[in-house]
């Protein structure tokens, strides 16, 4: 029986403690202890940043709120691709708000419009949508074109809307073998890319790539082709 307490205790530390008896006095042994609860904060704050056509990066700020009558610690922060955080505030006192510094940077290879921020706080977690709001000198009427296995290798044409006196659209590029792209100037704002596979025998993906005169940040400059499988 003392071996097998003793070995019980070993395993059991650094746990919590409990207290109870076998065979006749007290023994304190440890408990596994259990994870802490996480609480969700309230719904989602946007927050507007209201991004010009050509602007890369932004310095802002968000507040956190805290209406308990209690100060809130914060222990961390998490963001998604484009958000760096500069500054997080210790304590938010009881009844007042503390700022969050961030810092937003457009890459090349996130065209999405939205950052999550994520605050954890003493009182749950807190959410902010950042909302890019980017002013829009480029739009495509499709990012995606597709065939299927066994159908015509036949051009695909994709729209392209453009401010010329912003960002003109240059050229067009399809990787891969034999795949093919090409872009036409229609007059004014409007443009044409036809898009061609250089097989349809097998499934296959690849990307058609837009160039223009003037650097877009955050922008989706990319077709994605697609040849599926023939539907049964």
């Amino acid at each position: 029986m003392k071996s097998k307490i003793i070995s019980f205790l070993a395993f059991s530390a650094m746990c919590s403690v409990s207290t109870f008896a076998v065979d006749g006095p007290k023994i304190t042994l440890p408990l596994l202890n259990k994870p802490e609860a996480v609480t969700q904060g309230d719904a989602p704050t946007p927050v507007h940043l209201g991004l010009k056509w050509d602007e890369r990066e932004r310095d802002f700020s968000v507040q956190i709120t805290n209406t308990s009558d209690h100060a809130l610690s914060v222990f961390g922060v998490n963001t998604s691709h484009n958000i760096f955080v500069r500054k997080i505030p210790a304590d938010v006192p009881a009844g007042g708000r503390g700022e969050l510094l961030l810092t937003y940077l457009a890459t090349g290879t996130n065209s999405s419009n939205i950052d999550i921020v994520r605050v954890r706080t003493k009182d749950g977690e807190k959410q902010f949508n950042i909302l890019h709001d980017r002013e829009s000198v480029a739009k495509l009427e499709t990012d995606h074109v597709q065939w299927q296995v066994g159908d015509a290798a036949d051009e695909k044409i994709v729209r392209l809307t453009a401010d010329v006196n912003k960002a003109k659209p240059v050229a067009v590029r399809a990787l891969g073998v034999g795949n093919k792209a090409t872009l036409k100037d229609l007059g004014g704002d409007r443009f044409e890319i036809a898009i061609k596979p250089g097989s349809t025998s097998a499934p296959n993906q690849f990307p058609v790539i837009l160039e223009f005169s003037h650097e877009l940040p955050g922008a989706n400059n990319t077709i994605v082709c697609l040849v599926l499988p023939r539907n049964s």
